[in-house]
C-alpha cells in the first residue's frame, strides 16, 4: 500500500513539475515568440516601427487594446547588433515600453518620467560589450536578443487623436549605425 502511493504521489509531482514550467518558462516564450514575429512580419520585418489603424472592437492582436489610446510598435531583433530607437511625444500622455521575449518589462519611460521632449534609445543585446551612444541617447540592456517596443498615445478626443498619431509617425527603430 505505501509503496502504491509512494509511485501516485511521484506521479502527481512529475505532472505539477512539467505543468510548472510549462506554465511559468515555456509559455511567455512561446507568446512572445508569436507577437514578434507577427510585428515583425506586418512591418515588414524586424527593427522597424509598425503604425496600425486605430482599434475597435476587431482589432484584438495587441492584447485588450484602448480605442482611445493609438499603438505603434517595433519588433526587436538584436542578433545583429543594437537597435537606435527614437521619437517625439506628443504633449498628452505616452509612454514607450520595451518587453523581452519571455513578456518582462526591462524599460518604461512616459511623460508623467520624462515630460515633453524627443526620445533616444539605443536597445542593446546580452551579453555584448555597451556600444558608444550617440548624443543623448540612454542605454537600454536587454536579458534576450529579441523584443517588442510599444508606444502609446492618448486619442480621446479628434486633437488629442491628430497629436497621437502625428506623434508615433515619429518613431524609428533602426540597427545602430
Amino acid at each position: 500500500m505505501t509503496a502504491r502511493l509512494l509511485r501516485r504521489a511521484a506521479i502527481v509531482l512529475v505532472v505539477a513539475a512539467v505543468t510548472h514550467v510549462a506554465a511559468v518558462w515555456a509559455l511567455p516564450r512561446l507568446i512572445m515568440s508569436v507577437v514578434i514575429d507577427r510585428a515583425a512580419a506586418t512591418a515588414g520585418g524586424p527593427n522597424r516601427p509598425l503604425h496600425p489603424p486605430a482599434v475597435d472592437d476587431t482589432s484584438r492582436w495587441v492584447v485588450l487594446p484602448s480605442p482611445d489610446l493609438r499603438y505603434s510598435s517595433c519588433a526587436l531583433d538584436l542578433r545583429q547588433g543594437p537597435v537606435e530607437v527614437s521619437a517625439t511625444p506628443p504633449e498628452s500622455y505616452f509612454s514607450l515600453s520595451v518587453f523581452d521575449a519571455i513578456t518582462d518589462n526591462v524599460f518604461v519611460i512616459s511623460n508623467a518620467t520624462t515630460g515633453s521632449g524627443p526620445i533616444r534609445l539605443v536597445i542593446a543585446g546580452p551579453d555584448k560589450p555597451p556600444p558608444t551612444l550617440p548624443e543623448g541617447a540612454r542605454l537600454v540592456t536587454m536579458p534576450t536578443e529579441t523584443g517588442l517596443l510599444l508606444l502609446r498615445a492618448l486619442a480621446a478626443t479628434p486633437e488629442l487623436a491628430a497629436a497621437a498619431d502625428e506623434a508615433r509617425r515619429t518613431l524609428v527603430c533602426k540597427p545602430l549605425a
